[in-house]
């Protein structure tokens, strides 16, 4: 396939914010006529529709229909979307059985807990992955058995194991893929670093027994816990979408008085000032979803420089609908100068976890594997980041990816 013409890179920028703002709003609360874009524009919405995994649920809801190949696009990621629901669906049961075969005690997390929770049905939520929570001391049994599945071990951060089958690689293509490889990130804690600080909310999600099989959230309130703590970390490091906040709003619709109440109880213990960003971020595209007494509670327990940092960010401000590469994303969640510090030298000197990431990132991605930013050193990104070239290569990639779709 030849490389796409694309336009001027000051226009894309402007279509990727304008067209994040009405997707976004379109998926709340749709219009009865189709926005007026040109066929550029079009193009764009596609890239910020995978961008921000909301295809299928756009295909479901959108009562206008907009230019063929756009219409093309999100029917075809409407059935990759159902067809790859079950196949993890299978994979989750294979899981379930292996799991009790070898006496181990595991969660599956987010998306697969919010679909056998009935939040959603297949077809409409992408996911890419399977998340699996088990105890730390399990984590040996849990890899062999992972291994016994047809899986092996790829890369390791801080937050997870990434595994991957044996067979198969991700097809070459934009958004979702029915046939793409289904990974599996095998965590031992829940937490992310907002920037640079753990925030651990691991003994609200394990299970008060150890019954082996497959287990779910022990409640509503910790489901919701875990999707906010983890729409934060990708909110501090600028990767937020749009499928998130419909998470935690659909959630929302099924978490009761006392529910909130358990997870403002956070507060006592200082573990719930990360909360306020996503919760306001949701409150203003999904107006009222959000009890005013959950985000009063919690705004006064966000600090001042986040606190007013998050509430004048829109969507495209923190997710990939921004195109460029900051030096320091989310710097305003350091809560004291020292954290900022040890912020900053972690970005200008990432540990051997980021650097195997992003060797690990051209063996199993398709979308920008070939970019030159995926392969070079730290110096020579640094380099680029002070020249001013810096341009997120996913971001880019979906890009070129949605302008090249009737060639694909």
């Amino acid at each position: 396939m030849s490389e796409p013409v694309l336009p001027p890179l000051r226009w894309i920028k402007a279509a990727l914010r304008s067209t994040t703002e009405t997707l976004a709003r379109e998926l709340v609360s749709p219009s009865d006529a189709a926005p007026e874009w040109n066929a550029h524009e079009w193009r764009i919405a596609q890239a910020v529709a995978s961008i921000h995994g909301i295809s299928p649920l756009l295909a479901a809801r959108l009562p206008w229909a907009g230019p063929d190949d756009w219409q093309e696009f999100l029917s075809e990621q409407r059935d990759h979307t159902e067809r790859r629901h079950a196949r993890i669906v299978t994979l989750l049961e294979r899981l379930d059985a292996a799991a009790k075969g070898c006496g181990l005690c595991a969660v599956a997390l987010k998306g697969a807990a919010l679909h056998a929770a009935g939040i959603y049905r297949p077809g409409e939520r992408p996911m890419s992955d399977i998340d699996l929570l088990v105890r730390p001391r399990d984590r040996t049994r849990a890899s062999r058995m992972l291994e016994g599945l047809g899986y092996e071990m790829s890369y390791e951060i801080w937050k997870h194991v990434v595994f991957v089958a044996t067979s198969g690689r991700a097809q070459a293509r934009i958004g979702e893929h029915a046939d793409n490889p289904i990974k599996i990130e095998l965590h031992t804690a829940i937490a992310e670093q907002l920037p640079f600080v753990r925030c651990d909310i691991s003994d609200l999600v394990l299970p008060r027994n150890e019954r082996p099989g497959l287990h779910y959230y022990r409640s509503t309130a910790a489901l919701m816990a875990h999707v906010l703590l983890h729409a934060a970390g990708a909110l501090a490091l600028r990767g937020s979408r749009a499928l998130q906040l419909e998470d935690i709003a659909r959630l929302a619709l099924r978490t009761s008085e006392a529910g909130w109440h358990a997870l403002l109880a956070l507060r006592e213990s200082d573990r719930l000032w990360w909360a306020y960003p996503p919760l306001v971020l949701v409150a203003r595209y999904y107006e009222g979803r959000i009890p005013k007494f959950v985000l009063d509670a919690t705004r006064s327990a966000c600090g001042w420089p986040l606190r007013s940092s998050c509430e004048r960010f829109s969507l495209a401000d923190v997710s990939l609908s921004d195109p460029h590469i900051h030096a320091f994303p989310g710097i305003e969640w350091s809560r004291t100068i020292g954290e900022a510090m040890r912020y900053m030298r972690a970005r200008l000197l990432p540990d051997a976890g980021v650097l195997a990431m992003r060797k690990a990132y051209g063996r199993y991605q398709s979308l920008g594997a070939d970019a030159p930013w995926v392969r070079q050193t730290q110096l020579e990104r640094t380099v680029r980041w002070i020249a001013g070239q810096r341009l997120r290569v996913d971001t880019m990639a979906c890009v070129r990816a949605a302008f090249a779709f009737d060639q694909s």
